[in-house]
């Protein structure tokens, strides 16, 4: 098989493959409003399962981006996705949380971005 047909294979491959991800989603997220939120969250977070439930409601909403604990007793982290899904996701972050915590506050730094940069939303260590 010569590069060039190796070449268009790999091509078709990836192309189905992105098609078929949209079509799962119900959104092309290339076309759709995409945000990053850089966000530090405030009060007993830590110790509480937090991150572990940022996680699992991150990948609920198909977000991605990684939560981590900071060294001031804070968790911090970066969320992307289509808007709407991240404003669930700040609500959620700023007034619900894991089951044990208690939130004192929050704060987002928002900003647009053209593509996500993340595969997929983790738990982060040492960052």
């Amino acid at each position: 098989m010569s590069r060039y047909m190796l070449y268009i294979t790999v091509v078709a491959v990836v192309t189905l493959c992105c098609l078929q991800w949209v079509q799962s989603n119900g959104r092309n997220t290339a076309m759709a409003d995409l945000v990053s939120v850089e966000y530090e969250i405030y009060g007993e977070v830590q110790g509480v399962f937090f991150r572990d439930n940022t996680r699992k409601q991150a990948r609920r909403l198909k977000l991605v981006g990684w939560v981590k604990n900071t060294r001031h007793g804070t968790v911090a982290g970066v969320v992307q996705g289509p808007r709407d899904a991240i404003n669930q996701m700040k609500h959620w972050l700023q007034h619900i949380g894991s089951p044990m915590s208690r939130i004192e506050g929050a704060s987002f730094e928002e900003k647009s971005i053209a593509r996500l940069e993340f595969g997929n939303f983790d738990i982060a260590y040492g960052r």
